[in-house]
């Protein structure tokens, strides 16, 4: 069992992490930095982190179990509430994504993205495994995903902006889209191809 000591110090490190990140690029921070913001001394650090790249790794991981969670705890309302499942997700997301250092050009926050698409898309789609047109909800399942994790990656690109996007609205028109797609699951009143008549 982990010492609660030991956790609060690692909390405090990573705390110390996330204010320097909103100030600086990891790029620029210094292990030396981070020993006076975090009130620890070097030995201390190095008995939990490698390195500031280690120590970012898990600011990130803990920020995408984060995202996960509370995609978790709002993935049952989806699809019959689907605004308050989104609002809790983008909410999560506004409030936690730019203290992490997540940066929406970055190729690892590119991979999380994907990642974090995937699982919701699994996430729907394994609750739709009763449903007769499994390939139209697993289709459904993936752009639900797709809006949600695009609404997601603006939040974050329109955080220093003048107009940064409230992650209320955003789920609002978000939630519209996905309402519209469970209301027609399986294109039956779309016009078919003229090679299908």
């Amino acid at each position: 069992m982990v010492r609660r000591d030991v956790i609060r110090t690692r909390a405090k490190i990573m705390d110390a992490y996330i204010r320097l990140n909103a100030r600086e690029p990891v790029s620029r921070m210094t292990v030396k930095e981070l020993l006076s913001e975090a009130d620890v001394s070097r030995s201390t650090f190095y008995a939990h982190f490698r390195d500031i790249y280690d120590l970012r790794d898990a600011v990130t991981k803990d920020f995408e179990q984060g995202c996960m969670d509370a995609l978790n705890d709002g993935l049952g309302a989806i699809r019959h509430d689907p605004y308050q499942a989104i609002r809790s997700i983008f909410r999560y997301f506004d409030q936690h994504a730019g203290a992490s250092g997540m940066r929406p050009d970055d190729e690892l926050n590119l991979a999380f993205f994907q990642r974090f698409k995937e699982t919701l898309a699994r996430a729907l789609d394994g609750r739709n495994h009763l449903d007769d047109d499994h390939t139209a909800l697993s289709l459904q399942s993936l752009c639900i995903a797709s809006i949600v994790v695009e609404g997601c990656s603006q939040i974050l690109l329109r955080e220093n902006t003048e107009s940064p996007l409230d992650p209320n609205e955003a789920a609002k028109i978000v939630a519209s889209m996905v309402t519209a797609s469970i209301d027609k699951p399986s294109g039956k009143d779309c016009p078919q191809p003229a090679s299908a008549r």
